[in-house]
């Protein structure tokens, strides 16, 4: 038995491919052939507290994840890859950005094996079709293997920064003319000339971040930072928050980046259904939702478990006859599961007792 776990960073459900078919049209046409959850949630507002609530089995307040600021290896309830090792199971994590926190190298979530290509997303992006490549030499090396694998990408993550994701004068026109007022024009030319022919601090900071990294021909080559992505510049969400077209702009901004995931994952979806189908189990979804396009005054009124933060997108599926029959793996769960409930999932698959 091989297992994917397929984790789009940072996708609200109405904006999935369980309810929205124009923001990610080609997994839309594919849901059919799923079994979908859609009242699936998170437990948390961020990428890490949901990664310790889907491999402990409980809430952040057992796990004692729910930010940054917390260490995995801080749970006393263990993680289902020490399950899965004595199952047979290698674990494997493969993200375009970085896992553990850097001060603990023991901080991995329990997972045999941590490939995180860059340390810091906020200063480098690797387009998915660039990851894309990466996860299918993993899957291949593997195939003879039994594993757990999770593959975290982050095109759907704000800075919406996909390789086709461009902001033009005819199709963005405010937000357009609000990188190009001559405020920002100011803020814009001395930090891009810097980064380009006056970098010393620049150049330092990557020798000592990319020591331990060895794919680096998969960065994109021209890193988005602070000086390219539109939400960097001073006053963006600001305007975005106070202005209704402003905003719609750039949730039409976001839906692009949607498209692009989404186009990413299809391809990979269809290289495992031509080359690796047969004892394959996929798991798609969503850490948490799109909180990029959320306002702090939301957030305040509704608190970090607002409705499109936490209610996200799963599908499981396979392209082995067998294993759909045995899970009946197509239709519709509208009962309400949260990450927490993967943790006893796997454990069904393994035919594990599990233990509350």
């Amino acid at each position: 038995m091989k297992i994917i776990y397929i984790l789009l960073d940072a996708i609200s459900y109405k904006h999935s491919w369980l309810a929205n078919g124009e923001a990610m049209p080609n997994l839309a046409a594919r849901k059919k052939n799923f079994l979908n959850f859609h009242k699936h949630y998170a437990v948390t507002h961020n990428t890490r507290g949901n990664l310790a609530a889907l491999f402990s089995g409980v809430s952040s307040s057992l796990n004692k994840v729910v930010s940054r600021a917390h260490s995995f290896s801080g749970n006393k309830y263990g993680y289902l890859q020490e399950i899965l090792d004595k199952h047979g199971f290698s674990s494997h994590y493969v993200g375009t950005q970085l896992l553990y926190r850097p001060t603990l190298s023991n901080d991995n979530l329990g997972f045999s094996e941590n490939i995180s290509l860059t340390p810091s997303m906020a200063d480098y992006y690797i387009p998915g079709e660039k990851f894309n490549n990466i996860c299918k030499n993993k899957i291949e090396k593997m195939s003879n293997e039994k594993y757990f694998m999770m593959l975290h990408y982050t095109d759907a993550h704000e800075p919406y920064d996909t390789p086709y994701n461009i902001i033009t004068k005819k199709e963005f026109p405010l937000i357009w003319k609000f990188l190009y007022q001559s405020k920002n024009l100011f803020y814009r030319i001395p930090r891009r000339f810097a980064r380009i022919y006056f970098k010393p601090q620049t150049i330092k900071r990557n020798k000592e971040f990319f020591s331990q990294y060895k794919d680096l021909e998969y960065l994109c080559p021209k890193p988005h930072g602070p000086v390219l992505s539109p939400e960097r510049y001073p006053g963006f969400y600001e305007k975005c928050w106070n202005d209704i077209d402003f905003y719609n702009e750039y949730v039409a901004y976001m839906i692009e980046a949607l498209k692009y995931q989404d186009y990413v994952a299809n391809d990979l979806i269809n290289y495992i259904k031509k080359n690796f189908s047969k004892n394959t189990l996929i798991f798609i979804s969503a850490d948490h939702g799109n909180n990029g396009i959320i306002s702090p005054k939301k957030f305040k009124e509704e608190g970090t478990l607002y409705e499109d933060v936490i209610h996200v997108p799963l599908s499981i599926f396979s392209f082995d006859d067998e294993i759909n029959k045995k899970f009946n793996l197509c239709g519709d769960i509208n009962e309400l599961t949260s990450h927490v409930d993967f943790f006893q999932t796997v454990l069904g698959v393994l035919e594990e007792k599990f233990v509350d």
